[in-house]
């Protein structure tokens, strides 16, 4: 009737054979599950690379923590502080994260500070202390090398300032 023609104006019917029908739905699962399988695997190895970053980060606070007897876990210490200052400030899980970064790596200038001013055992010179001070534009210049994480440099560069202005390297 009316109602077959109308369908058949607005549609072209193709009568599949049930086993054409069942190869084609098998072919679409195979690539459905060939997709999810390169999602998944991207997203796991998304999660290994932030992984990786916060264990060389990690590495390189102990790193810089080992050059100095009394200072070892310092850097961690600052991050973990740091991170749970932020979480009480209200401040989002990525910022959370990244002062907890910041923290890591604020003293990473001192790898080029030399270990008999950084252990010394008596009071610094004013000399020495002068070569202590240059650590957080060390860092600052190391950590801006990092293009794809700008804001590391925060906490090298401005750890020693203060709110009256006499800290260091800019106060």
């Amino acid at each position: 009737g009316t109602n077959e023609e109308l369908k058949g104006m607005c549609f072209e019917t193709k009568r599949i054979e049930k086993s054409k029908f069942k190869e084609m739905f098998d072919n679409a699962q195979e690539h459905i599950q060939k997709a999810l399988i390169v999602c998944s695997a991207t997203i796991n190895a998304k999660d290994e690379v932030k992984t990786l970053s916060v264990e060389v980060m990690e590495a390189l606070a102990h790193t810089i923590d080992a050059k100095a007897e009394y200072t070892r876990g310092h850097s961690v210490r600052v991050a973990k502080y740091s991170r749970m200052i932020a979480e009480r400030l209200g401040m989002g899980t990525a910022d959370c994260e990244n002062v907890y970064y910041m923290g890591l790596l604020h003293d990473l200038g001192k790898i080029g500070v030399p270990n008999e001013i950084i252990n010394s055992p008596s009071k610094l010179t004013d000399e020495q202390y002068d070569v202590i001070k240059t650590h957080p534009e060390l860092g600052y210049d190391i950590l801006s090398e990092i293009k794809s994480r700008p804001d590391l440099v925060i906490g090298a560069r401005w750890h020693h300032e203060r709110y009256d202005g006499k800290g260091y390297p800019d106060g």
